[in-house]
C-alpha cells in the first residue's frame, strides 16, 4: 500500500541529506522509484511535512560544519517492515527510534522506513 511522505535531499543533485557515501549513496528523480542499493536499506522518509521542515532547520544551524542546501520533495512510499537501517560493510544496524535522536532534529513518531520511495514533484 502506498503512503505520502517528504523526503529530504541535496537541491543540487537531489541525493539524500544523511547518507553513507561508500556504500548507500542514492537519488531521488520526479516520477520514478528509488530503491536501497543492494544489501543497504531500508531508505528513510517523513510522515509529515513539519518534520520534514523541522529537520531540514536543524540540519542548517550556524553550528553545523557546513552548509547545506536542502530541499524537500513530496513522495509516495511502500513502507518497509524492517525496523533498522543499515549499510553494506558495516556490522551494526540503526534502529528507527535512533534515527529520530539524530541530532535531537527529528520529531518522534515522524520517521518512516520504506522499501521504495518515488518523488511527486
Amino acid at each position: 500500500m502506498l503512503t505520502k511522505g517528504w523526503k529530504v535531499v541535496k537541491a543540487h543533485n537531489h541525493s539524500s541529506a544523511v547518507q553513507n557515501f561508500h556504500t548507500g549513496l542514492v537519488f531521488y528523480r520526479k516520477g520514478t522509484w528509488t530503491k536501497p542499493r543492494y544489501d543497504c536499506g531500508p531508505l528513510t522518509i517523513f510522515k509529515t511535512i513539519e518534520a520534514a521542515k523541522f529537520f531540514v532547520s536543524a540540519l542548517s544551524r550556524p553550528e553545523q560544519s557546513k552548509e547545506l542546501d536542502l530541499t524537500i520533495l513530496h513522495c509516495v512510499y511502500e513502507p518497509s517492515n524492517l525496523e533498522s537501517v543499515w549499510c553494506n560493510g558495516f556490522t551494526f544496524k540503526t534502529p528507527i527510534e535512533e534515527l529520530e535522536r539524530l541530532n535531537n532534529c527529528i520529531i518522534k513518531g515522524c520517521v518512516a522506513l520504506a522499501d521504495a520511495i518515488m518523488p511527486l514533484e
